[in-house]
């Protein structure tokens, strides 16, 4: 299978955006984010707006700030969510390195003949301190969420 599509530059991308449908407000932003995005990542962000998905047609009233702003709510959301998780896995990792040191010695991790026993008490620790941790989040003036 021989591939015949030739390179756009970000003109011809946001021309060939335009012709399908979209509404595009200040052509310079959206050259810049195309330049800064990549039209292709991009392209799984604008999938809910196609008319068409066979000839790439969108509905009518698309807007090209529409599918950025899809795009940053996805990426803020990743990067809350990846923030939490961060927290959890440190707050986890603490507790099971202080039973562990507490427990068996500050060296345990080292002694391969007492995982099996150590592996049975670390397992069913109540974790009851993760509620301790701040996972909330409160609305900033510009709606956006923020850690509380």
């Amino acid at each position: 299978m021989k591939f015949n599509k030739p390179a756009f530059t970000d003109d011809q991308q946001l021309d060939q955006l335009i012709q399908r449908g979209v509404v595009c407000g200040d052509r310079a932003e959206a050259l810049h984010y195309l330049g800064h995005i990549n039209y292709y990542r991009l392209a799984a962000y604008w999938l809910p707006f196609e008319a068409d998905h066979a000839s790439h047609s969108f509905k009518p009233g698309t807007r090209f700030v529409d599918v950025l702003n899809l795009y940053i709510f996805d990426r803020e959301l990743r990067l809350l969510v990846l923030d939490a998780i961060e927290r959890v896995e440190v707050s986890v990792r603490t507790g099971w390195a202080y039973t562990l040191a507490h427990r068996y010695g500050p060296h345990a991790h080292l002694n391969a003949c007492q995982w099996p026993l150590i592996l049975t008490h670390l397992w069913p620790i109540k974790l009851t301190h993760l509620s301790k941790i701040n996972l909330r989040f409160s609305v900033s003036s510009d709606n956006s969420l923020l850690p509380a």
